[in-house]
Formats: structure tokens, sequence, C-alpha cells
């Protein structure tokens, strides 16, 4: 049984990006845990990803990643698989700043599997984690 995954270009300029962002998210959910689960993936320009921002955290301005959990209490479908949330990426954004899209989307699933930054140690755990996946699926694509 595989992940329930979707993967939506919200800005016309994005289209073409999804699968690659389909399949790299289907890995790094694989790769995590064992269990299955349901994501959505959103594609935004910086203009939708400020105002989400704005609205989501006081934050007037674009960002690469924003992540948000569904309450446990969201109904998943009937016989699918618990939705963990959602993955806001702005790719324009991302590029502007040398980063990496796949790094930034695994960022943002490990927020929604409970995992942050708070403290250092959490800081450095996942740091790792992020960097080894990273790694493993770029040396898987090629």
């Amino acid at each position: 049984m595989e992940n329930d995954v979707s993967v939506v270009s919200l800005d016309a300029r994005l289209r073409g990006m999804e699968r690659g962002i389909f399949d790299a998210t289907h890995f790094f959910l694989r790769s995590i845990s064992g269990k299955q689960f349901g994501l959505e993936v959103f594609l935004v320009g910086k203009e939708k990803m400020r105002a989400i921002n704005l609205d989501s955290r006081g934050k007037n301005s674009a960002t690469n990643v924003l992540s948000f959990e569904h309450p446990k209490s969201f109904p998943s479908p009937v016989g699918g698989r618990p939705e963990i949330g959602e993955i806001y990426l702005c790719p324009s954004y991302i590029k502007e700043h040398r980063e990496d899209i796949n790094h930034m989307l695994l960022h943002g699933i490990l927020h929604l599997l409970g995992f942050n930054h708070k403290n250092k140690s959490d800081r450095i755990r996942m740091e790792k984690i992020e960097r080894d996946l990273t790694a493993k699926w770029l040396n898987n694509k090629s």
C-alpha cells in the first residue's frame, strides 16, 4: 500500500514540477516511516506564500516552506490513510535563496511527523535526518 500524496501547483508557472515533488514525497515518507499517510503538497508563488504566512504566522513576507498539521480529529477517507497535513512550497523563494526544494519538502514532512528544531539537540537530530535523506534521494535519482 502506498502513501496517498497529492501535489498541486497553485501557480500556472510552476506546472511541470509536480511529478518530481510527488516522487520525492513518496520516497521521503517511505524512508522515514513504515506507516501510510495522506499528504497534500502545494506549489505556490511568492505572493500566495506571503499571504499564507501573514494569515497563519503574522509574518508579512514570503518564506520557503510552511507545513500545517491536520487536527487529530480530521476525518480520513473511508479505509484511507491518516491525513497528516499540508505543505506549501515556494519554488521561486527557494531558488532565490539557493536552497534545495527537496530538502525544504523533507523539512516540512519532518515537521508534520513531529520533528522540530526548538532546542539544539532536536535541531541537530532533524538536520542529520535531512542531510542523510536528501543525499539518499539524490543518489536514488542518479
